[in-house]
């Protein structure tokens, strides 16, 4: 697969498992350089029944020249204001996920930036090979500095992805890589949405991944 470019990027319902439930999915692609996705899902046999929409996006491929190589520790220099790390064995307060979102060991933060150091664990290292953007890795992290939020409590807020602006992928999401993190500045206290720019780099300084406009939303989960 070649380099391509994700656009509007929009969830709009979660897919929900429950227990020993079974679902169906449907992904439609439309068009040909420039394609229309639609993600669908509903009950398992449930044949004739009415698809429910998951998510949409428009993907097409990735022209131009790829970034500039960028410096994992001079970003880290600069997002000296605290030091965080991580052993794997954390519990979140909101959510409850698996052992391959336990994949970041340290997160340093600066001034509305900041580097998180990422790892899949070795069981599923193998995985990037069949997932050019592996879900875990990508989960934590665009996730993972919701605290460059003014007023953010972990303990009582949650914020959730809503939206992608643009996702540019130049070359396969690595095991090992590095998140920089950018809290854009319209983002304010008291808002509902904090939307972010994140770069995913290789340890040797490659820009892998480009995302523009990550929007989160704040939600109630009790």
């Amino acid at each position: 697969m070649g380099r391509l470019e994700i656009r509007d990027v929009f969830f709009i319902s979660p897919f929900v498992v429950q227990g020993s439930e079974q679902r169906e999915m449907r992904v439609t692609l439309e068009g040909t350089r420039e394609r229309d996705i639609v993600i669908e899902g509903r009950a398992a046999g449930a044949s004739g029944g009415q698809w429910d929409e998951h998510a949409r996006a428009v993907v097409l491929p990735l022209e131009g020249e790829a970034p500039a190589k960028q410096d994992p520790a001079a970003i880290r220099a600069r997002c000296s204001a605290q030091h965080v790390t991580f052993t794997g064995n954390e519990t979140r307060e909101h959510l409850v996920l698996g052992k391959r979102w336990s994949n970041i060991s340290a997160l340093d933060y600066g001034n509305g930036e900041a580097i998180a150091t990422l790892k899949l664990p070795a069981e599923f290292a193998s995985e990037t090979e069949a997932f050019r953007l592996h879900p875990a890795l990508l989960d934590v992290a665009t996730a993972c500095a919701q605290a460059l939020i003014p007023g953010y409590d972990p303990k009582r807020d949650f914020y959730i992805p809503v939206s992608y602006g643009r996702v540019r992928v130049w070359a396969t999401l690595a095991g090992e890589c590095y998140s920089h993190i950018k809290l854009q500045p319209r983002v304010e206290e008291g808002q509902d949405t904090a939307v972010y720019d994140v770069n995913l780099i290789a340890p040797n300084g490659d820009v892998l991944v480009e995302i523009s406009d990550f929007t989160m939303m704040l939600v109630k989960d009790r």
